[in-house]
C-alpha cells in the first residue's frame, strides 16, 4: 500500500487520465493471499490451503470463501472478516462481494484475513459457526508483474478487472484504483526503480613495496577487485557498485608514514 501513496504522490496534481503500472494479464491461473507483506507470513510461508471436499472446482472468475475453502462466484454477497495487525474482527452488518469485502477491511483495518496454519483456520472456523460462509484473503488470478515479482496485492477499483474475454490485458491506475485497459494503448506511465544510495568507506592499506605506482590504474582496479572478491564472499550483494573516490588534486590515496621506516600507511577513499 505504501508504493500505491508513492505512485500517486508522483502523478503530477493537474493530470487526471490513467497511468500505466507493470501489471499485465498473464496465462497461468495462480491462487494467492490479499495481504502481500511476506514478513506477516514468517517461516510458515503462504502455502497453508485447507479446501473442502471437491475443491478448488478451478471455476472462471472465481474467489474464496470460508467455511472450509471453497470457491464461489466473486458477486455473491456474503459477510466478511477483517484482520487488523494480528487481531480478527467479524463484521455482520453488512453483506458485500470479495471485492467490496477486500476495500472495506483495507480502509478500516488491514485486510481480509490469510491462514498460515491450522490453529488460525481453527480460530477462523469458531468465528464463521452461526454465521454462514464469511470472505477470507485467498483469489484466483493470472496477472503477473512485468519486473517477475511475486507480490500479489491488488488495488482494483469497483468492477475490476472485467474478466471479460477481450484485450483488455495491461493494468492503469484511474482516481488511485486500478483498471484494465488494452495494452495498445497510449497513455502515460511511470518508471521504477530502487532507490540508490551511497556510503563513502576510508580503507586503510599498508604495503612495504616501496615501489607500488597507485597512480597506475590498473594497480588500482586489482586492489578494488581483491576488495571486492572479499566483500562478497562476507555476504555484500552483487548489486553493490565499489569504485574510487577521486580527491581535488586527481590523486586517490593519502600517504602517510608510521612505525618501522620500511612500512608505510595509504589511506584511500
Amino acid at each position: 500500500m505504501g508504493d500505491m501513496k508513492r505512485l500517486i504522490n508522483t502523478v503530477d496534481i493537474g493530470y487526471n487520465g490513467s497511468v500505466w503500472i507493470g501489471l499485465e494479464k498473464g496465462d497461468i491461473m495462480v491462487w494467492q493471499w490479499s495481504l502481500a507483506n511476506r514478513d506477516y507470513y514468517g517461516e510458515e510461508g503462504t502455502g497453508f490451503r485447507k479446501w473442502s471436499e471437491g475443491e478448488p472446482d478451478n471455476g472462471m472468475g472465481r474467489q474464496l470463501l470460508f467455511l472450509g475453502f471453497s470457491n464461489i462466484k466473486a458477486v455473491i454477497y456474503l459477510l466478511e472478516i477483517c484482520i487488523y495487525k494480528t487481531n480478527i474482527m467479524v463484521n455482520n452488518n453488512e453483506l458485500m462481494t470479495w471485492r467490496e469485502a477486500q476495500l472495506y477491511c483495507r480502509k478500516h483495518h488491514t485486510d481480509l484475513p490469510s491462514v498460515k496454519n491450522q490453529r488460525e483456520n481453527n480460530v477462523l472456523q469458531n468465528l464463521v459457526l452461526g454465521s454462514g460462509l464469511m470472505w477470507i484473503g485467498l483469489f484466483r488470478d493470472s496477472w503477473k508483474w512485468s519486473d517477475q515479482s511475486d507480490s500479489s496485492f491488488r488495488y482494483w477499483g469497483p468492477n475490476q478487472p472485467i474478466n471479460r474475454v477481450g484485450n483488455q490485458n495491461c493494468t492503469a491506475v484511474w482516481e488511485g484504483v486500478w483498471t484494465e485497459h488494452p495494452c495498445m494503448y497510449r497513455i502515460p506511465f511511470v518508471c521504477y526503480g530502487v532507490k540508490k544510495t551511497q556510503q563513502m568507506v576510508r580503507v586503510r592499506l599498508t604495503t612495504k613495496d616501496q615501489n607500488m605506482d597507485l597512480t597506475d590504474p590498473d594497480m588500482r582496479e586489482a586492489i578494488l577487485q581483491q576488495i571486492r572478491k572479499e566483500l562478497r564472499e562476507k555476504g555484500m550483494s552483487d548489486d553493490v557498485k565499489l569504485r574510487w573516490k577521486e580527491h581535488p588534486d586527481g590523486t586517490y590515496f593519502a600517504r602517510k608514514k608510521y612505525g618501522s621506516p620500511k612500512e608505510e600507511n595509504m589511506n584511500l577513499q
